[in-house]
């Protein structure tokens, strides 16, 4: 509300300005916090992968291991890269299987599955477990 009292004299530039030099100031600020909240949510992020992966920690240390230890580290990178690798084919191939099978299964679902309560909740746990491959 400080621009409506201050009329004109508050969008004009210039030194004598009181309130210009402020609101000129307010999209870095908004910019800046941004900023503070993408990268705090990067770091969860990469603190949650890191931390999760069953093979990049080990993948992160061979890349920090000293220079007399290089062949080491080449070998331990090497044998983690593919076991990285090999790990997001398995899902890879879990969530096509899983996924097909669930297909099948709803497709092949007879009506009275719904009046049974623990086929029912059979048959959302197997939801549950296709979602997480």
């Amino acid at each position: 509300h400080g621009m409506d009292f201050a009329a004109g004299s508050a969008i004009c530039r210039g030194d004598m300005n009181y309130l210009g030099n402020a609101y000129m100031s307010l999209p870095i600020a908004i910019t800046v916090e941004g900023a503070n909240i993408m990268t705090r949510s990067f770091q969860i992020i990469g603190q949650g992968l890191t931390r999760c992966h069953p093979h990049m920690i080990d993948l992160i240390m061979a890349l920090q291991m000293p220079k007399e230890q290089e062949d080491k580290a080449i070998e331990v990178f090497t044998r983690q890269f593919y076991q990285v690798v090999n790990h997001g084919l398995t899902n890879f191939g879990r969530s096509i299987t899983r996924g097909l099978g669930a297909t099948v299964a709803t497709t092949t679902r007879p009506k009275s599955a719904y009046k049974n309560g623990d086929k029912l909740v059979d048959y959302h746990e197997k939801q549950l477990l296709r979602l997480s491959a």
